[in-house]
């Protein structure tokens, strides 16, 4: 069950997620202006955020993603992934 007051980011998820997610699994499909260039492999925002509102769509996009090897990423890998 989600916090209290989680309602405001609850409710309008789907509609930016939705817009993000595919971005995020192909980087080809974001065509606005970067300061940096797209890594994806410290990535581990849509599997925490997956778990913490919950909402499967993240947690999916989050399997698909490559990981890093340092060792806060593989940690969050693991509390994901139980």
């Amino acid at each position: 069950m989600p916090a209290p007051g989680a309602s405001l980011i609850i409710a309008p998820r789907g509609n930016a997620f939705d817009y993000l997610i595919p971005c995020l699994l192909d980087p080809r499909k974001w065509t606005k202006d970067q300061i940096h260039a797209h890594n994806p492999n410290g990535y581990y925002f849509p599997g925490l955020a997956g778990m913490g509102l919950p909402f499967q769509k993240l947690l999916s996009a989050y399997l698909q993603l490559p990981r890093a090897q340092s060792g806060f990423v593989q940690l969050v890998d693991m509390v994901v992934r139980q």
